[in-house]
Protein backbone atom coordinates (compact mmCIF):
# COMPACT_ATOMS: atom_id res chain seq x y z
CA UNK A 1 0.00 0.00 0.00
CA UNK A 2 3.01 2.31 -0.13
CA UNK A 3 1.98 3.93 -3.44
CA UNK A 4 -1.62 4.62 -2.43
CA UNK A 5 -2.69 8.21 -1.88
CA UNK A 6 -6.05 9.44 -0.65
CA UNK A 7 -7.11 12.83 -1.96
CA UNK A 8 -10.19 15.00 -1.96
CA UNK A 9 -11.76 14.75 -5.40
CA UNK A 10 -11.87 18.01 -7.29
CA UNK A 11 -14.89 18.74 -9.53
CA UNK A 12 -12.83 18.49 -12.73
CA UNK A 13 -11.85 14.92 -11.72
CA UNK A 14 -15.42 13.65 -12.14
CA UNK A 15 -14.28 10.98 -14.66
CA UNK A 16 -12.20 9.35 -11.89
CA UNK A 17 -15.31 9.33 -9.69
CA UNK A 18 -17.40 7.89 -12.53
CA UNK A 19 -14.94 5.03 -13.14
CA UNK A 20 -14.60 3.92 -9.50
CA UNK A 21 -18.31 4.41 -8.73
CA UNK A 22 -19.40 2.33 -11.75
CA UNK A 23 -16.95 -0.37 -10.65
CA UNK A 24 -18.49 -0.25 -7.17
CA UNK A 25 -22.06 -0.51 -8.48
CA UNK A 26 -21.10 -3.46 -10.68
CA UNK A 27 -19.01 -5.37 -8.11
CA UNK A 28 -21.12 -4.71 -4.99
CA UNK A 29 -24.76 -4.15 -6.08
CA UNK A 30 -26.12 -5.00 -2.63
CA UNK A 31 -24.03 -2.25 -1.04
CA UNK A 32 -25.66 0.73 -2.73
CA UNK A 33 -29.12 2.21 -3.01
CA UNK A 34 -28.82 2.40 -6.80
CA UNK A 35 -27.62 0.06 -9.52
CA UNK A 36 -25.03 -0.14 -12.26
CA UNK A 37 -27.85 -0.30 -14.84
CA UNK A 38 -29.27 3.00 -13.55
CA UNK A 39 -25.92 4.78 -13.93
CA UNK A 40 -23.94 3.18 -16.75
CA UNK A 41 -25.55 5.36 -19.42
CA UNK A 42 -25.93 8.50 -17.29
CA UNK A 43 -24.89 11.74 -18.96
CA UNK A 44 -21.60 13.44 -18.21
CA UNK A 45 -23.62 16.28 -16.66
CA UNK A 46 -25.23 13.83 -14.21
CA UNK A 47 -21.82 12.41 -13.23
CA UNK A 48 -20.51 15.93 -12.60
CA UNK A 49 -23.29 16.81 -10.12
CA UNK A 50 -22.00 15.12 -6.96
CA UNK A 51 -18.31 16.09 -7.38
CA UNK A 52 -19.43 19.70 -7.94
CA UNK A 53 -21.89 19.79 -5.02
CA UNK A 54 -20.69 22.20 -2.31
CA UNK A 55 -22.52 20.05 0.28
CA UNK A 56 -20.56 16.89 -0.59
CA UNK A 57 -17.05 15.58 -0.09
CA UNK A 58 -15.60 12.68 -2.05
CA UNK A 59 -12.24 11.11 -1.27
CA UNK A 60 -10.58 8.77 -3.76
CA UNK A 61 -7.76 6.34 -3.05
CA UNK A 62 -5.36 5.92 -5.98
CA UNK A 63 -2.59 3.44 -6.63
CA UNK A 64 -0.42 5.55 -8.90
CA UNK A 65 -3.13 6.96 -11.23
CA UNK A 66 -5.69 4.16 -10.83
CA UNK A 67 -8.64 4.75 -8.50
CA UNK A 68 -8.96 1.79 -6.11
CA UNK A 69 -11.31 3.16 -3.47
CA UNK A 70 -13.87 5.87 -2.81
CA UNK A 71 -15.89 7.28 0.06
CA UNK A 72 -18.40 10.10 -0.09
CA UNK A 73 -20.46 12.18 2.29
CA UNK A 74 -23.17 14.77 1.90
CA UNK A 75 -24.25 17.36 4.45
CA UNK A 76 -27.88 17.98 5.33
CA UNK A 77 -29.65 20.14 7.86
CA UNK A 78 -31.62 18.52 10.67
CA UNK A 79 -33.68 19.88 13.56
CA UNK A 80 -30.71 19.76 15.95
CA UNK A 81 -28.05 20.95 13.51
CA UNK A 82 -26.16 19.65 10.52
CA UNK A 83 -25.55 15.95 9.88
CA UNK A 84 -23.23 14.22 7.45
CA UNK A 85 -24.41 11.14 5.56
CA UNK A 86 -21.90 8.67 4.16
CA UNK A 87 -23.66 7.72 0.95
CA UNK A 88 -21.09 5.28 -0.33
CA UNK A 89 -17.84 3.52 0.34
CA UNK A 90 -15.99 1.03 -1.82
CA UNK A 91 -12.55 -0.57 -2.02
CA UNK A 92 -11.47 -2.63 -5.04
CA UNK A 93 -11.35 -6.36 -4.23
CA UNK A 94 -7.57 -6.57 -4.77
CA UNK A 95 -6.99 -3.88 -2.13
CA UNK A 96 -9.21 -5.23 0.63
CA UNK A 97 -7.73 -6.52 3.88
CA UNK A 98 -4.87 -3.99 3.76
CA UNK A 99 -6.44 -1.29 5.92
CA UNK A 100 -7.39 0.95 2.99
CA UNK A 101 -11.07 1.02 3.94
CA UNK A 102 -10.18 2.19 7.44
CA UNK A 103 -7.88 4.88 6.02
CA UNK A 104 -10.63 6.14 3.70
CA UNK A 105 -13.15 6.18 6.53
CA UNK A 106 -10.82 7.96 8.95
CA UNK A 107 -9.98 10.52 6.25
CA UNK A 108 -13.61 11.43 5.68
CA UNK A 109 -14.42 11.47 9.41
CA UNK A 110 -11.55 13.91 10.02
CA UNK A 111 -12.73 16.11 7.14
CA UNK A 112 -16.28 16.14 8.52
CA UNK A 113 -15.02 17.05 12.00
CA UNK A 114 -13.52 20.23 10.51
CA UNK A 115 -16.95 21.24 9.22
CA UNK A 116 -18.71 23.60 11.60
CA UNK A 117 -22.01 22.60 13.15
CA UNK A 118 -21.92 18.91 12.17
CA UNK A 119 -23.08 16.96 15.19
CA UNK A 120 -23.05 13.44 13.79
CA UNK A 121 -22.18 11.25 10.84
CA UNK A 122 -24.74 8.70 9.65
CA UNK A 123 -24.66 5.69 7.37
CA UNK A 124 -26.50 2.46 6.65
CA UNK A 125 -24.93 -0.99 6.39
CA UNK A 126 -26.08 -4.57 5.94
CA UNK A 127 -27.73 -5.90 9.12
CA UNK A 128 -26.01 -9.28 9.03
CA UNK A 129 -22.40 -9.11 10.27
CA UNK A 130 -20.06 -8.07 7.46
CA UNK A 131 -16.51 -6.73 7.21
CA UNK A 132 -18.00 -3.30 6.45
CA UNK A 133 -20.08 -3.37 9.63
CA UNK A 134 -17.02 -4.32 11.69
CA UNK A 135 -15.04 -1.53 10.04
CA UNK A 136 -17.64 1.10 10.89
CA UNK A 137 -17.84 -0.08 14.50
CA UNK A 138 -14.04 -0.06 14.78
CA UNK A 139 -13.89 3.68 14.08
CA UNK A 140 -16.74 4.59 16.42
CA UNK A 141 -20.04 4.15 14.59
CA UNK A 142 -22.82 2.61 16.69
CA UNK A 143 -26.10 1.00 15.57
CA UNK A 144 -29.08 3.25 16.34
CA UNK A 145 -31.84 1.34 14.58
CA UNK A 146 -32.77 -0.74 11.57
CA UNK A 147 -34.62 -0.19 8.33
CA UNK A 148 -35.63 -2.15 5.26
CA UNK A 149 -34.29 -0.73 2.03
CA UNK A 150 -34.22 -1.78 -1.62
CA UNK A 151 -30.61 -1.85 -2.80
CA UNK A 152 -28.90 -1.92 -6.19
CA UNK A 153 -29.42 -5.67 -6.54
CA UNK A 154 -33.17 -5.01 -6.65
CA UNK A 155 -33.85 -6.81 -3.34
CA UNK A 156 -35.09 -5.56 0.01
CA UNK A 157 -32.39 -5.71 2.68
CA UNK A 158 -32.49 -5.21 6.42
CA UNK A 159 -29.95 -2.52 7.24
CA UNK A 160 -28.46 -1.07 10.38
CA UNK A 161 -28.67 2.67 10.73
CA UNK A 162 -25.37 3.67 12.33
CA UNK A 163 -24.18 6.98 13.72
CA UNK A 164 -21.03 8.53 15.07
CA UNK A 165 -21.59 11.47 17.39
CA UNK A 166 -18.98 14.19 17.12
CA UNK A 167 -17.64 16.19 20.04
Amino acid sequence: MKNIKIDLLKPFEWRVYKAIQLEAFKEEPSSFGTSYAEWVDASDKKWQERPSDKDSLIFVAKDEETAVGVVGVTFEGEEDGKAAYIWGMYVNLKYRGMGLGKKLLKTIVEAVKKTAQVKRIKLMVEYDPTPAQRLYKSVGFQPVGTTDYKLGDGKQHKLYKMEMFLK
